[in-house]
């Protein structure tokens, strides 16, 4: 059984330009893709932000100690968040999501 239009024609793959010009198709796709990583970092920042300001509430009323583990391992993190963000690339968000959990931890156990 012969396969017709070249092999991959016949199994609805997207044929490219001889030249390897990608298609209209696949530039949409890549900037629909960066689109949403980029709103996808945007979103986890602003988490990150609303967090922040709970945390420095807390931290006015709470105690010396927490106000200590804030200002030297946590805020720094909030800081490198936002340059991360600028730049919206995938190792930026798994940073803003690992710095999210990391005060999730926090704001749980004031």
């Amino acid at each position: 059984m012969a396969e017709s239009g070249g092999g991959q024609a016949g199994r609805g793959l997207a044929m490219r330009d001889p030249a390897g010009v990608p298609e209209e198709d696949d530039m949409e796709n890549e900037k629909s893709n960066k689109n949403s990583l980029e709103e996808s970092v945007d979103l986890a920042l602003t988490g990150l932000e609303s967090l922040a300001d709970e945390i420095r509430v807390k931290l006015h009323l709470g105690g010396m100690d927490a106000n200590v583990l804030w200002k030297e391992k946590l805020e720094p993190r909030l800081l490198q968040a936002r340059e991360h963000s600028r730049e919206a690339r995938t190792e930026a968000k798994a940073a803003i999501e690992d710095t999210l959990k990391a005060f999730k931890d926090f704001a749980a156990s004031l």
